[in-house]
């Protein structure tokens, strides 16, 4: 995803291959009725940050416990928006009814000690 030479066509495909070969293995679960968080960790750098879908109140959550950043979106935004348009397009390709849900949300930083 943060291969800069990619183009945005085809991380979603590289995306959509590899979320579906996961919902194969766990079918019932693509539904999300049951889920409350879609969690996706990401190493960058050698330091761990997590984009945290939350479904029950529409967010996307950064958990992150480095210091606060200057320039949140230079650290979060380009990389978040990336997974959030493919997640969402990958729904919409399904015909899920979260897929708009999941394109309209707000990123939002969790303070962490």
């Amino acid at each position: 995803m943060y291969d800069n030479k990619m183009k945005k066509q085809d991380k979603l495909k590289s995306f959509q291959q590899n979320a579906s070969s996961l919902f194969e293995l766990y079918p019932k679960d693509i539904s999300f009725r049951k889920t409350d968080l879609v969690f996706f960790p990401v190493c960058r750098h050698n330091h761990f940050f997590v984009p945290v879908f939350d479904l029950k109140v529409p967010t996307l959550l950064i958990l992150d416990n480095a210091s606060l950043v200057s320039n949140f979106n230079a650290k979060y935004a380009k990389f978040c928006n990336l997974v959030q348009h493919c997640l969402g397009e990958h729904l919409k390709m399904q015909n899920h009814p979260m897929a708009m849900m999941i394109k309209n949300m707000h990123l939002h930083r969790i303070k962490i000690p």
